[in-house]
């Protein structure tokens, strides 16, 4: 079954919300208190490099739907 334009959209934006909301959790007094400052900062590197690549391909596609073709 192939995803619809509608799906992939979905999912890009429920990723980049879900990658945002790592970010923010990992960002806490407590994360720093019970997370290891090396692990800490690979999943919050990791979280925001995968929430910003979410949102630029869901951009992109935004943009090319409203290409005009000739």
């Amino acid at each position: 079954m192939k995803p619809t334009a509608t799906q992939i959209d979905g999912a890009l934006y429920f990723f980049a919300a879900v990658f945002s909301a790592s970010q923010a959790a990992f960002g806490t007094d407590e994360a720093y208190r019970y997370v290891n400052p090396h692990v800490l900062f690979w999943i919050r590197a990791l979280s925001g490099i995968l929430g910003a690549g979410c949102l630029a391909v869901k951009m992109f596609r935004s943009g090319r739907a409203t290409e005009v073709k000739p």
